[in-house]
This record gives structure tokens, C-alpha cells and sequence, in this order.
């Protein structure tokens, strides 16, 4: 599309020192399409995991994923207007 927009987050094994090509997995904010970011507030993400995750892993990530997402997409000037 026109604008397609990624922002990724590296995912790096504890200990590194965040090297380029050392990642071990990303999340990415991809976009959702013109009307989607116009007119809601909704939010597209892929998720890639490490090669051999065990689940508690991935259940970490997925986790990493929605406090990301709430500190940095979130607007929290609407939830300010509801009350």
C-alpha cells in the first residue's frame, strides 16, 4: 500500500549487547490500512517468535507485545474524556 508503515521491536537473548542480526525475534506495529488508523483505535501486530520457544517463552512475548503496545499506542487522552 501507500503508506506501508512498519515498526519494529528486536528481540535480542539475555546478556547480548543488542548487535544488529542478533536478534532472536521482533514484534512489529504493522499498518492497518487508512481507515483502520483513521477511524479506530485498533492496532496490527506481528509477532515472530524465536526458532524453539517453549510456550512459557512465547506466552512472555505475547505479553512484551501488549505492554508496548499500551505505553507507546495507546492515547490516553480519551480514556481521560469517558470519565
Amino acid at each position: 500500500g501507500v503508506c506501508n508503515m512498519r515498526v519494529p521491536f528486536y528481540v535480542y537473548p539475555e546478556g547480548s549487547k543488542h548487535v544488529t542480526g542478533q536478534q532472536v525475534g521482533k514484534i512489529v506495529k504493522v499498518w492497518a490500512g487508512l481507515g483502520t488508523e483513521m477511524f479506530t483505535d485498533a492496532d496490527k501486530f506481528e509477532l515472530v517468535f524465536p526458532e524453539g520457544a517453549n510456550p512459557e517463552s512465547k506466552a512472555r512475548l505475547l505479553g512484551s507485545l501488549f505492554l508496548l503496545n499500551q505505553l507507546l499506542f495507546e492515547d490516553e487522552s480519551k480514556e481521560s474524556k469517558d470519565e
